[in-house]
């Protein structure tokens, strides 16, 4: 859609390259839905978002993708989550008293619908942790998390994304329980 005269007029003037800056203290942008707003002499000009993911080249040669097919675009583990839901501390190596978060990034949800998380342990499922974790809307953030009263046992983990009836998951991450 063509941007209106008063719009085109107040943007015409912006050209040159404009770059975006990792947030403070990182070197590079985490995996994430971002917002970016050009503003001007205190006023809103433009407004944009863009995905950082896991393997973004791999996602965009994917052609079994159909329009419309819910896709997890990125899937880390950390020690904790923002409010906002972001993932704080990734890592792939934990104690057994830590709690541990699965943190993915999805598009094509619907709301209301839901994910399956199951965790596993080598290969055998750990049955009690499997949990539903509901879709906000179309694309965003959602998490999950593992802890044991005690401790988990020390070994090769994983976490499991997936959509109910479906037996392809739509990721996996990996991580390491230590004692």
């Amino acid at each position: 859609m063509p941007a209106a005269p008063q719009q085109q007029a107040e943007t015409a003037h912006l050209s040159g390259q404009f770059i975006l800056e990792p947030p403070a203290e990182q070197e590079t942008f985490p995996e994430g839905i971002y917002e970016v707003e050009l503003r001007a002499a205190g006023k809103a000009i433009t407004r944009a978002s863009f995905v950082v993911a896991a393997d973004a080249d791999k996602i965009l040669d994917e052609e079994r993708m159909r329009v419309g097919e819910v896709k997890v675009i990125s899937c880390v583990t950390a020690r904790d989550v923002d409010a906002k839901g972001h993932p704080m501390q990734t890592t792939d190596t934990f104690a057994g008293s830590d709690r541990i978060f699965v943190v993915f990034t999805y598009i094509n949800g619907t709301a209301s619908s839901y994910f399956v998380v199951s965790w596993f342990r080598d290969d055998t499922m750990i049955e009690q942790a499997t949990q539903r974790v509901t879709m906000a809307d179309g694309a965003g953030r959602a998490f999950a998390w593992i802890e044991a009263d005690e401790s988990l046992p020390p070994g090769q983990y994983r976490a499991e994304v997936g959509l109910p009836g479906e037996e392809q998951s739509l990721a996996t991450v990996q991580f390491v329980v230590k004692p």
